[in-house]
């Protein structure tokens, strides 16, 4: 299997609506493998159904961290900071910027619906931090769905200034749907002018 060393993404100022994004490879080409770090950034008006910062596919190894950061207009609908089945050997990391906006200034318009600081189906081996400081999201987690995670699981909500996160439904420390958190250690870091609607 083919192996390359660092992989990044800039996604910007569109308004085409893109079907997937992964920080990593497809598991069924020769150059699944990322041997390093990977990085997703979506800002201006991009948007995008499913962004990933690992890979597609269990062969499809990020043996390093990933990083994915939704800023300025960015809309997607599932954020999963690991990999489709694929694996991450490192830690994974969701930031939804400070300067992250909902279309003109209103809530509803959520910038991302679900996101996930781990894969999806994808283990984790590190740890995993979901950043929510600006913009709006319907539900958080800073675990995976249905994926395990080797380390701790954190999430920080509203951190500095501006840092006006706007939560629609909840944020959980924890995993969804299934699979476990290996040091059964979760945390969280709640920060003033936090917006969470009755």
């Amino acid at each position: 299997v083919g192996e390359t060393a660092n992989a990044g993404i800039d996604v910007a100022d569109h308004d085409n609506l893109t079907n997937l994004i992964y920080g990593g490879g497809d598991g069924s080409a020769n150059t699944a493998i990322v041997k390093g770090n990977t990085y997703v950034t979506v800002q201006d008006s991009a948007q995008a159904h499913v962004i990933y910062g690992g890979g597609y596919g269990a062969n499809a190894v990020i043996k390093g961290n990933t990083t994915i950061n939704l800023t300025n207009d960015a809309r997607v609908l599932f954020v999963f900071g690991g990999g489709e089945m694929g694996e991450v050997t490192g830690n994974t990391t969701v930031k939804l910027a400070q300067g992250l906006k909902t279309k003109d200034g209103d809530n509803n318009y959520q910038n991302a619906y679900k996101v996930y600081a781990g894969g999806y189906a994808g283990p984790v081996d590190g740890n995993t931090t979901l950043n929510l400081l600006g913009g709006s999201v319907m539900s958080a987690f800073a675990g995976a769905c249905n994926a395990n995670i080797g380390g701790t699981t954190e999430v920080i909500i509203g951190e500095g200034t501006p840092g006006v996160p706007y939560i629609t439904h909840a944020v959980y420390g924890g995993n969804d749907f299934g699979g476990h958190i290996g040091v059964n250690n979760t945390s969280s870091k709640l920060y003033e002018n936090i917006t969470v609607p009755d």
